[in-house]
């Protein structure tokens, strides 16, 4: 589980991660514009020699590799490391709560007991970060609170940007996780996705199984773009029977028309307020999204605008047993 971070781009290009020895998908990880810092969550299959690869598709830029964990063989017995999709909730929204993230500043938000994750048992928690209205560029870092502030970067950003990034992050201390914030003044959303148990409890959940990348939607195969206010389902064959609970797939939006968001969500329930996805007219952006399946599907809604979508399915959720 790698955050990748792409900086100084000479052109607008984006960059393919995959496990190395094989050959790169059709597919994409991060995009960005010419000389723009942008970040992705990525999860990728460990390759030849314990690697992964990076394929830059235009121009030349510079790379970033943040390592956020890791998964490993499934064991049956064990009950810790186990993940619980959650329709999305919204944790916060310094627009209405505590005002911007001042320059240096560390904001502590408690996570556990609330947006449908316990309140014990919870080892880390999938959240989407989203930052709106920076007065100048700057970077946020998602930690354990009570841990030593990493050297590293969870979403990088310009003045007046609007720009999201999946996190996983492990609980610190009394169930909280902390928001740093380098410079200036910035507005920060923060929506939990699902949760990981730790060894105290017996909760259970799902195992993680990875997958080659694969395109499973282009709008502009055919589809036409999203339209203003609209709802779309997506429906994935067979999941009901094997028992997968949720699917990771890298959204990308290409060709937006005007600043919106997407919410995605489980099929046949109720659209929550949340965001996976933020974006301004004119802009391709890419985020990571845990979307939990019912009656095998998610839905997806677009705000504003007729943006195309490009949805890259990199693994699933799904049985404990072999």
């Amino acid at each position: 589980v790698l955050n990748v971070t792409a900086t100084g781009g000479t052109t607008q290009g984006f960059i393919t991660v995959y496990p190395s020895g094989t050959s790169p998908p059709p597919t994409s990880n991060v995009n960005w514009a010419a000389g723009r810092t942008v970040a992705n969550l990525v999860i990728v299959p460990v390759g030849t020699g314990g690697m992964v690869s990076a394929y830059n598709g235009a121009g030349q830029v510079d790379v970033v590799f943040d390592v956020q964990g890791w998964y490993g063989p499934n064991d049956p017995t064990m009950h810790d490391g186990l993940f619980n999709a959650l329709a999305p909730a919204r944790l916060l929204d310094t627009r209405s709560t505590g005002g911007p993230v001042g320059p240096g500043q560390t904001r502590n938000l408690t996570v556990v007991g609330r947006g449908g994750v316990p309140a014990s048992g919870v080892a880390a928690v999938a959240l989407n970060v989203t930052v709106t209205n920076p007065t100048t560029s700057s970077y946020l870092s998602v930690f354990p609170t009570g841990a030593p502030r990493p050297s590293t970067s969870t979403l990088n950003f310009v003045a007046g940007q609007q720009l999201p990034n999946r996190v996983i992050v492990p609980v610190g201390a009394a169930g909280q996780v902390s928001l740093y914030n380098a410079l200036g003044q910035v507005q920060v959303v923060v929506d939990v996705s699902g949760w990981f148990t730790d060894s105290t409890t017996t909760a259970g959940g799902s195992r993680f199984t990875t997958v080659g990348p694969q395109r499973i939607l282009d709008t502009r195969a055919g589809f036409g773009s999203f339209e203003d206010g609209g709802i779309a389902t997506v429906q994935m064959a067979d999941t009901l029977s094997i028992g997968v609970t949720a699917v990771v797939a890298n959204f990308t939006i290409a060709g937006a028309t005007a600043p919106s968001y997407l919410t995605v969500w489980p099929g046949g329930t109720t659209q929550p307020t949340a965001s996976d996805l933020n974006y301004s007219g004119g802009q391709t952006v890419a985020n990571l999204v845990i979307a939990r399946l019912n009656g095998g599907g998610f839905n997806i809604y677009n705000a504003w605008g007729e943006p195309n979508l490009v949805i890259d399915l990199v693994g699933y959720y799904g049985p404990v047993g072999p």
